[in-house]
């Protein structure tokens, strides 16, 4: 039968299973298949820089802004990088706007009805003229908003983003980083030590219609339908933390260490931000030490990247020992493999050693993840491994040793050789199973 006389739900059908480049081409064939193509095309949309998204604005029609359902936009400019982190806003001759990013992000939103996730990475703020568009964006469920730039150059105000993510009607999934506390709500931190990048020019932005002036990053648990919080390289000593009243049910909370503070302080603030949040959270993602938590009797699944202290670790995790955790995810540097399967054999011990306390007794999966840096790649365990640090050896004795443990106190393993799996990730990461079965 020939593609010209099959129903248009059938051309759907098929133009739903091609990738991307061969639905352009196929949208070449009629008119027909071509307005049937459009909403495929446009479904997804990386915009990689303030240039393409002006090129963008040029060279599409409006009317295919409304098939756009995932948007990833970076407005950093090719004059950003000319100037060695000069940041580029003022009005031009051919853009005489004060605020040409921001114009060119509102021309873009203004239109995309059916904006479902959206992914901003910012070379400095945007303008407060953009806060309304968020309100028109009915569908919007999942909002990132990263600096690009230099947080003491180019800031991106805690003020600006709390109005922003307040602003979506059905926003569930919300990522912040590397967002600067205002002076507004961080003014004893003004002057002291250790310095923290405060941004003292968001008086401007007005007040929610909800949340007022109360701007500051605690509010963001008063957002009704946030399921899945995410906040990283931020600092996040702010006290109203302890005095919020969540109106949220959160699920998911990944909450990263600042940089500008001491790991005692960012392991503080961290416990006071989970503490208000342990009754509803089922995923708990930590980059920092932690020494006391009430029991979180929702936590299922619990990941600790490689910035968690080796130290700390075994502590760390027995902070969250009487919780109903089922999956612990472990992150690490190839370079810490060996010491990272000796610690968590030592935490497999004392969790048999107290297993009649109640220690972990739910946990059925235990995961390990190796990240990689430079071209270094592993296309198996035990096959083409290669390490400019000649560790290998210790490696796959390490990973065996585990293995054997495993099996000394009946834990099913996941393959023979080295009990372990690795999986490529589109990051270039390795997934390693430690184990399913514990």
């Amino acid at each position: 039968m020939a593609w010209s006389s099959l129903p248009p739900e059938i051309k759907l059908n098929v133009i739903d299973l091609l990738e991307v480049e061969q639905i352009k081409a196929l949208a070449s064939i009629d008119s027909e298949t071509r307005s049937l193509c459009v909403p495929f095309v446009f479904k997804s949309v990386n915009v990689k820089s303030y240039e393409d998204l002006l090129n963008f604005l040029d060279e599409v029609p409006r009317d295919y802004y409304q098939c756009i359902r995932r948007l990833s936009l970076c407005t950093k400019s090719t004059k950003d990088n000319n100037a060695q982190g000069v940041f580029f806003t003022h009005a031009t001759t051919d853009n005489p706007s004060p605020h040409p990013r921001t114009d060119a992000l509102i021309a873009l939103i203004a239109h995309c009805a059916r904006l479902e996730e959206l992914s901003l990475l910012l070379m400095g703020s945007l303008a407060n003229t953009i806060i309304p568009y968020f309100e028109m964006l009915h569908n919007l469920r999942s909002l990132t908003i990263d600096n690009a730039g230099d947080e003491e150059r180019t800031p991106i105000s805690e003020r600006l983003a709390v109005s922003i993510a307040a602003s979506c009607p059905t926003l569930t999934h919300l990522s912040l980083s590397c967002i600067s506390r205002s002076v507004i709500h961080a003014s004893e931190s003004l002057g002291v030590y250790p310095y923290i990048p405060l941004v003292s020019n968001d008086d401007d932005v007005p007040p929610h219609p909800r949340l007022g002036s109360a701007l500051s990053l605690p509010s963001l648990l008063s957002i009704p339908t946030l399921k899945k919080l995410a906040i990283r390289d931020t600092h996040l000593g702010d006290p109203l933390w302890e005095s919020v009243d969540p109106q949220c049910h959160l699920e998911v909370l990944d909450l990263g260490s600042s940089y500008h503070e001491t790991d005692e302080r960012n392991r503080t603030y961290i416990e006071c931000i989970l503490a208000k949040v342990y009754s509803t959270v089922d995923e708990f993602t930590l980059n920092t030490s932690i020494t006391s938590i009430p029991p979180a009797m929702r936590l299922r699944r619990l990941r600790l990247t490689p910035l968690v202290p080796l130290s700390r670790f075994t502590q760390t995790l027995s902070s969250f020992s009487t919780s109903p955790v089922e999956k612990i995810s472990i992150e690490c540097h190839e370079e810490d493999l060996v010491d990272v399967c000796e610690t968590l054999e030592e935490f497999l011990s004392t969790r048999v050693e107290m297993t009649e306390l109640g220690f972990f007794k739910d946990l059925s999966d235990v995961s390990l993840t190796i990240k990689h840096e430079g071209d270094e790649t592993w296309s198996s365990v035990g096959e083409g491994m290669s390490f400019k640090d000649g560790l290998l050896l210790d490696r796959e004795e390490r990973l065996q040793r585990l293995q054997e443990y495993c099996r000394d106190l009946n834990l099913t393993g996941l393959l023979a050789d080295l009990g372990c799996e690795v999986v490529a990730t589109s990051e270039g990461e390795k997934r390693v199973v430690v184990d399913r079965q514990l």
